[in-house]
């Protein structure tokens, strides 16, 4: 994140701020839940799927194994207090049909970085909406988060209406990127204000 204050400082034990494991969290027609191995062919029919990798700064998964590669890297990632990711099911369901979360930043200082994707059999539904929205709370009243940041594709229409829709404001566009990647993303932000 460059410039804009997330980035992650190191983690002990002692001081760490993330959940062991993701809480189930509720959320009118969604159930934000761990995510777990038997998650790995519809991670994989997701993330495979060059409509959702084309939104994204990942290359298409290539075969289940790089799905369940994905899993163990994200179980790592938790446990190592560096970031945490849920499967975003439908309420009343178990199957994943997407994925959301904070991949980084640094907890301690009330900062971390959103991301989220969902399958594109759900576009259109307002799913991402209603689980940015409860992630944002979570972080907010549970973890004391005071700014969440999030960066998309300039051509990502979509993921900028999720995050205007959940209190997001832009605040820059940035160069960066690796060849075959964007050149420049879009910079959003969520801020606690001293009056919420």
């Amino acid at each position: 994140m460059g410039d804009h204050g997330c980035q992650r400082a190191p983690s002990s034990l002692s001081s760490r701020r993330l959940p062991l494991v993701a809480p189930a969290l509720l959320s009118g027609r969604l159930v934000l839940r761990p995510l777990r191995p038997a998650d790995r062919d519809d991670l994989f029919a997701i993330l495979s799927d060059p409509r959702v990798a084309g939104r994204t700064d990942i290359e298409p998964l290539a075969s289940p194994h790089e799905a369940a590669e994905l899993l163990s890297f994200l179980a790592q990632r938790l446990e190592q207090d560096q970031g945490i990711r849920w499967a975003i099911s439908l309420a009343g369901g178990d199957r994943l049909i997407g994925t959301a979360g904070f991949p980084g930043g640094d907890w301690s200082a009330g900062c971390a970085e959103i991301g989220f994707e969902v399958s594109p059999e759900q576009w259109g539904r307002g799913i991402a909406t209603e689980a940015v929205r409860r992630l944002v709370t979570w972080a907010v009243r549970e973890q004391g988060l005071r700014r969440i940041e999030a960066n998309t594709n300039p051509t990502n229409e979509a993921s900028m209406a999720v995050l205007r829709k959940s209190g997001f404001v832009e605040v820059d566009a940035q160069e960066c990127g690796q060849p075959g990647h964007w050149s420049r993303l879009r910079f959003f932000a969520w801020a606690v204000s001293p009056t919420s």
